[in-house]
């Protein structure tokens, strides 16, 4: 089976890049408007987070003040201690608060499930708002997709 777009996105900005994971919106607009998957959405990316081999984590992110998803870093805490969800790691207060995967999910797409219709799939540092994706955004997909 081809790897997803949005597992070829968080490899290439967490390991390629060495930054800190991708918003939710931004691997669910990837996917629909990228990766052939239109209707790909926060259920099928919880699913297939929790159903991998690899361990990926959601943590908050404060330079956009927003959760994304990453892959594990040396300067997390060690797996072991943080809750978990199949392969999915949770690295943030707030969601650990939640005692299931669909109360977490419920939370998650309360904050985004309207950016997410909206095509607003993109936050950059510096900025208090959402878009849809600009060229870097659409150049990283792209590289992304050769991987």
């Amino acid at each position: 089976m081809e790897k997803s777009l949005w597992r070829k996105l968080v490899y290439l900005w967490c390991t390629v890049e060495d930054k800190n994971g991708l918003t939710l919106p931004f691997l669910i607009g990837a996917e629909r408007e990228f990766g052939d998957r239109q209707n790909f959405s926060l259920d099928t990316l919880f699913e297939e987070l929790q159903a991998s081999s690899q361990p990926y984590i959601i943590s908050r992110f404060d330079d956009i003040e927003e959760y994304v998803i990453g892959l594990p870093k040396r300067e997390y805490p060690f797996l072991s201690s943080l809750p978990k969800y199949g392969s999915l790691y949770i690295n943030t207060p707030f969601l650990e608060g939640f005692d299931s995967i669909l109360k977490i999910q419920e939370q998650l797409s309360a904050i985004y499930e309207e950016n997410i219709q909206n095509k607003k799939y993109s936050k950059t540092i510096g900025f208090e708002y959402w878009s849809e994706f600009d060229g870097n955004d659409q150049n990283k997909i792209r590289t992304a997709m050769e991987m």
